[in-house]
Formats: structure tokens, sequence, C-alpha cells
């Protein structure tokens, strides 16, 4: 049980950096930088959708046994 809510708080992580980088974008220093934030944003968002994929299953398979 430790270990998922450990992977848990690590998605908490990735998602506050998605915000993070959402936020910096929004006010960039130049229009490139703002363009590069966003671009990051999209990449560590789909990192957390598959990383949330895979806690699913193990939390599935978990329920399981």
């Amino acid at each position: 049980m430790s270990a998922l809510l450990s992977k848990a708080e690590k998605a908490k992580v990735m998602a506050y950096q998605i915000e993070v980088l959402m936020r910096a974008s929004d006010q960039p220093d130049t229009p490139e930088d703002g363009a590069e934030l966003t671009n990051l944003a999209f990449y560590k968002a789909i990192e957390l959708r598959k990383y949330l994929e895979y806690l699913m299953i193990e939390i599935k398979s978990e329920a399981k046994s």
C-alpha cells in the first residue's frame, strides 16, 4: 500500500509540474519561450497520462489479490 501511495504522490508532483509550466507559458519573456513552455507542458501531460494508466492497472491487479 505504501508503494501505491508513493506512486500517487509522484503523479501529484507531475501534475504540479504541468501547472507550473502552463502558468509560466501564460506570461513568457518571449513568444518562443511561451511556445517552448507550452510544448513541455504538453509532453509532461502525456507522460502523466501514461503514468496514471500504468498506476490504474497496478491498483486493479492489487485489488484482485
